[in-house]
């Protein structure tokens, strides 16, 4: 695992449980978060081809308590870094639910996102990496982040976060 893979949830996020998969099965990788996206899905959202998933946090030990995966390098400036995190909800209130009732932090805008499962949202905040798209759909909370790629705006890789998130809410269980 990469030293740079615990910072990969985005900042500010509250860690609520390292509950168990609850059912979830991990698929080749062992890390259920990397079978969300495909290659196809990769490069119908962003017109590029990425490498095999790098696997991040297991699960329990990302945020919320779920898996972490990745696709791309953090310090690539040619290929922005897509983050996905599965959460499953292990009957606690959902992690995307919770994290709505938060306060966006200075400098971060909130938008509701149709067509990403259930009570989605996307967050950009200025200077940030990227925006973070969260969702619900079942049992399981999801995220999608995309690194901008400097000196490209965060605002601008959006509707690739969001376009992420649909295909990773097909995959979803």
């Amino acid at each position: 695992m990469h030293k740079w893979m615990r910072a990969m949830a985005p900042v500010g996020l509250i860690l609520f449980g390292a509950g168990g998969a609850s059912g979830l099965q991990a698929q080749a990788t062992g890390n259920p978060a990397c079978a969300l996206l495909t290659a196809a899905d990769l490069k119908q959202a962003t017109g590029q081809a990425y490498d095999g998933p790098s696997p991040g946090d297991d699960m329990g030990q990302g945020a919320g308590g779920g898996a972490s995966c990745q696709w791309g390098e953090p310090f690539d400036q040619t290929l922005p870094m897509i983050s996905v995190v599965l959460i499953p909800s292990n009957g606690k209130k959902g992690y995307t639910e919770a994290t709505r009732g938060f306060k966006a932090r200075p400098g971060c805008a909130r938008e509701p996102v149709s067509g990403v499962g259930d009570d989605a949202y996307v967050e950009t905040c200025e200077g940030g990496r990227g925006p973070v798209v969260y969702f619900r759909k079942g049992k399981n909370d999801g995220l999608v982040q995309v690194d901008a790629v400097k000196p490209a705006a965060p605002a601008s890789v959006k509707p690739k976060a969001i376009a992420l998130a649909k295909a990773v809410v097909m995959h979803m269980p």
